[in-house]
């Protein structure tokens, strides 16, 4: 499937996330060993998020995509989260 630049990838099925926060140190290191093999393999990138997940951009039939495509994608990754502001309730209740 090809991705336009204006496409975001997650929204593509191209970049996908893998939460590792409830993995056993044994299962991290088997994740982290499989995502370096597909990545030396040129199928993958991936980046260690600081909200303890793996982002991973996968590669249509092994192909690199642009690299503007990918730092944006990167990018957007690594942003900070933004919290969402609650109007106060009717209550006077925060």
């Amino acid at each position: 499937m090809p991705c336009s630049s204006t496409t975001p990838p997650h929204s593509t099925g191209l970049a996908f996330d893998i939460d590792y926060r409830y993995m056993s140190p044994a299962e991290q290191t088997f994740v982290m060993a499989q995502l370096a093999q597909l990545k030396i393999a040129g199928r993958i990138e991936v980046i260690r998020e600081r909200n303890a997940n793996y982002h991973v951009f996968a590669f249509v039939n092994g192909t690199r995509p642009s690299d503007e495509l990918i730092t944006a994608a990167l990018e957007k990754a690594v942003q900070p989260v933004v919290q969402a502001q609650h109007a106060p309730s009717q209550t006077g209740e925060p």
